[in-house]
């Protein structure tokens, strides 16, 4: 059964008979990358909450925005050429990484104030970060120092482990809590193969995956570490719907990939072409389509957790934002004599509602509660006495 527009895009669950109604969805065919008001930069890096509402992006200093890319603010950090930035999923935690500077630097207030992380000197190339923000990578892969050194720790910078043996460190992502990690290197002729390492136990361990020797640039996981992808330079684009146990090629084409980010679920991608466009999956990375994107040297991708809001930056040029329609899917569970309804956090804002006739709707009061394990907004209810619709619905 389904149910699509009811004065807004909103979605239902019947309890009591146990039906599930939902919109029916269909992608955007026009995709429509529009410009937002940053400065012209050499942009290495963008970061998004995972609502998509708190943006963060590094260039020659760490710019902020909490109005969709309208205004911008220079953050109080050191102007050198800052090459990556991460973001916890509630945006308060920022961590952006330099190869100029000896430390990577973290802002615990959403950019308010920035200090060293702690990390060891020169170990902040590229970073990443868990969703809630305590789960930190850095790595770093200049060949005149600690040439490829890989970083982890898990206690917001109090301690640091030295998880993976010395090679070309490109990039890593992790998965909401932090257990799963996927780790992408490349060559170095006659001294490092290339390669993607997970690992299923907060990098205690790895294993080397059976991917084809190439310059690995970008990795993306879902929030469960499930659903991997990741795009080589030169090379295309590869995907894992078992934490990289096995991989397949997808159809993208064979070209300098640089950047990806992914939706929550995996299900939506997006990846950047240096010197080139912006492709789209919206099938966990097994099918890509080119956006309408300018053709310029992008150099970061960012998405929201629903995957209806993407950012690009482009060095030498700008930042341009596309917003998909997507509304969230409503899901509900029981426990114990509970009910749990959950969906992912949307990028637009959402209100509960319920009713009993399917006319009559009343919105809930019950403030969502953001469970970072999964990026799921939850609200728990008494089951209704007889029956009951539940609905998500635009104010």
């Amino acid at each position: 059964m389904s149910i699509a527009r009811l004065k807004s895009w909103c979605l239902a669950a019947v309890i009591g008979t146990c039906y599930f109604l939902s919109d029916i969805i269909q992608e955007a065919s026009a995709q429509t990358w529009l410009p937002v008001s940053a400065p012209v930069k050499n942009w290495t890096g963008i970061a998004s909450s995972a609502d998509g509402m708190k943006w963060v992006a590094v260039a020659d200093g760490i710019y902020i925005s909490t109005n969709l890319g309208a205004s911008w603010i220079l953050a109080n950090a050191p102007s050198n050429g800052w090459y990556s930035v991460a973001s916890s999923a509630d945006g308060a935690t920022l961590i952006a990484g330099s190869p100029y500077r000896t430390n990577a630097y973290i802002s615990l207030d959403s950019g308010a104030t920035w200090h060293p992380d702690g990390s060891p000197p020169n170990a902040q190339d590229f970073v990443a970060t868990s969703a809630n923000g305590s789960n930190w990578i850095e790595v770093f892969r200049n060949p005149a120092a600690t040439h490829g050194q890989f970083w982890w720790s898990t206690n917001s910078g109090t301690a640091w482990m030295l998880v993976l043996p010395t090679n070309t460190w490109f990039c890593a992502a992790s998965s909401a809590d932090g257990r799963r990690l996927v780790a992408g290197a490349g060559i170095r002729t006659g001294e490092f193969p290339g390669g993607i390492y997970t690992s299923s136990d907060s990098g205690n361990t790895w294993l080397s995956n059976s991917v084809p020797d190439q310059s690995w640039r970008a990795v993306v996981s879902s929030v469960d570490g499930n659903q991997l992808a990741a795009a080589a330079w030169p090379g295309g684009i590869i995907t894992s719907t078992n934490s990289g146990t096995n991989w397949n090629l997808s159809n993208a084409p064979i070209t300098n990939w640089l950047a990806m980010a992914s939706s929550a679920d995996g299900t939506r991608q997006v990846a950047a072409v240096s010197s080139g466009g912006i492709y789209v999956s919206t099938n966990s990375g097994t099918d890509w389509t080119k956006t309408d994107a300018p053709t310029t040297n992008w150099n970061a991708v960012a998405i929201s957790a629903d995957g209806s809001r993407l950012l690009a930056a482009s060095y030498g040029g700008g930042v341009y934002t596309l917003y998909l329609t997507r509304p969230p899917v409503l899901s509900v569970a029981s426990s114990n004599s509970n009910l749990v309804f959950s969906w992912v956090i949307p990028s637009t804002n959402f209100i509960m509602q319920q009713s009993i006739d399917l006319i009559s709707w009343a919105t809930l009061t019950n403030a969502p509660l953001l469970n970072l394990t999964n990026l799921q907004d939850c609200i728990l209810l008494s089951p209704p006495a007889s029956h009951g619709f539940y609905r998500l619905a635009t104010p």
